[in-house]
């Protein structure tokens, strides 16, 4: 997309790879300017927009204010992201998510670390008792 062309995380879990407009990361909460996107792998090596996410920093991180207004009612729940130093708002405009629109997360997007990578590009079937040990693999789309 027009500007959002740093990936400011690679892919994450249940959230996918965070593309963001740096120029827009202020103190601001802007409905019109989120400043990330998130997209996900659409399995034709290509990717596919699922929702934005809105960046507000803060002067002290160390004491951070209580959290923007941004959307109107309570829904919005803003989460300040310690690792960042910001306030942090998901929206998923573009995938429906189960656990609500202004979840950070999505269950409907595959968990991956890189046990699970390293196996996940393994060629051939994964066994029967290797599921067992790992559950989650079941779950992770495309196996």
């Amino acid at each position: 997309a027009q500007g959002y062309d740093t990936d400011l995380s690679g892919y994450v879990s249940k959230m996918g790879h965070h593309y963001g407009k740096t120029g827009l990361i202020d103190e601001t909460f802007e409905l019109e300017k989120p400043e990330v996107l998130l997209y996900v792998p659409d399995g034709d090596e290509g990717m596919k927009f699922v929702a934005v996410e809105y960046l507000v920093t803060v002067p002290d991180p160390l004491n951070p204010p209580p959290p923007p207004e941004g959307f109107t009612g309570p829904e919005d729940v803003w989460f300040f992201n310690t690792d960042i130093g910001m306030w942090t708002l998901h929206v998923w405009v573009a995938m429906e998510n189960s656990n609500g629109i202004f979840a950070a997360q999505n269950p409907a997007l595959p968990y991956f670390n890189e046990l699970l990578i390293l196996f996940y590009v393994m060629p051939g079937p994964l066994s029967p008792a290797f599921l067992f040990c790992f559950p989650d693999l079941n779950k992770v789309q495309g196996i």
